[in-house]
Formats: C-alpha cells, structure tokens, sequence
C-alpha cells in the first residue's frame, strides 16, 4: 500500500464536502490517502482526532454514544465503503465497521469511554483486547476480506488515545 502520508488529504476532503468549492483535486487526493487505503498510523489518527476534539466539542461532552456518532460523521465522508454502527459480527456488536467490498479490505473500530485522562491509554487496549476476544474480525475474513484493520479508540474530554493493528 506504500508509506503512509498525513491525513492532510482527509482533511481537505472533509472540510470542503458539500461545498461548491471542494475541487477535484482533493477529492482525489483523499481517494487515494492513507485513510482510504487502510495504511493508517496511531499516532496521525490520534493528532488528527484530538484537533477534531479540541477545536469543536465541550468538555461536558462526554460519553461513548457522543463520540460513535463524533467518528460515524468522521466515517461518513470516505466515498465507495459501507459503514455499519452497532452490527453482529463474531461474538458481539463492534461500533463500526466499514467494508471496502471493491478492495476486500474492512476496518473495525471499538471505541470506550475514560473515567480519566489516566485510563485513556489502557482504555484503548481494552477496545482492542475487546475486538480480538469477541472475534469481530474473523466474519469480515470467513466473508473473504483479505484485509482487516482493527482499531481501538478511547476517548476522554478532548482527547483519546489510538490502537491499530
């Protein structure tokens, strides 16, 4: 999938849809960034969901349902992928799963809310840890995805803390 890049190109994509001002050029370079070929990186997920965070939501916004639609919005603007909150696979319901069915790649997200800006990175491994027992990924590979991205998110206030394997 070669190097991953900033998400410079989610961000152009996302601030401009829906405008008339939205060129072609960043629709194009979000179809083909990191975000869209599930070649992301923790640390540029993170620093890009924190800016989200800080720049757009109170700090007494705070619970896992508010930040699930916070990422489903987020989600929304990757164009060819479904997207699915809250379905059965494996043994439970991830929060989100999206199905890039044209490439056989799908992403799984859990995401958990931290009593505590301490517990925000532990609570991201309990996302993940959460994914791997429930097996949320093995449907998407018995469906015949070749790629599956599993992603815990924790968020607390106007930060959150990223697991991607």
């Amino acid at each position: 999938y070669g190097s991953p890049a900033p998400l410079s190109a989610f961000r152009r994509y996302a601030a401009c849809r829906g405008r008339s001002s939205c060129t072609h050029d960043d629709y194009d370079a979000f179809q083909h960034s990191p975000m869209r070929r599930c070649c992301i990186r923790p640390d540029k997920v993170r620093a890009y969901l924190n800016k989200i965070l800080v720049s757009t939501i109170s700090y007494y916004d705070q619970k896992e349902a508010f930040y699930h639609g916070i990422m489903t919005g987020i989600l929304s603007c990757i164009i060819d992928v479904e997207i699915k909150s809250n379905r059965e696979s494996g043994n439970g319901r991830p929060d989100i799963i999206l199905r890039d069915m044209q490439n056989l790649r799908a992403i799984v997200f859990e995401f958990k809310y931290s009593d505590s800006l301490a517990q925000v990175k532990r609570d991201a491994d309990l996302a993940m840890q959460q994914i791997h027992d429930r097996h949320y990924a093995e449907e998407l590979l018995a469906e015949g995805y070749e790629t599956v991205l599993q992603v815990g998110i924790a968020f607390f206030a106007k930060i959150c803390a990223v697991r991607i394997e």
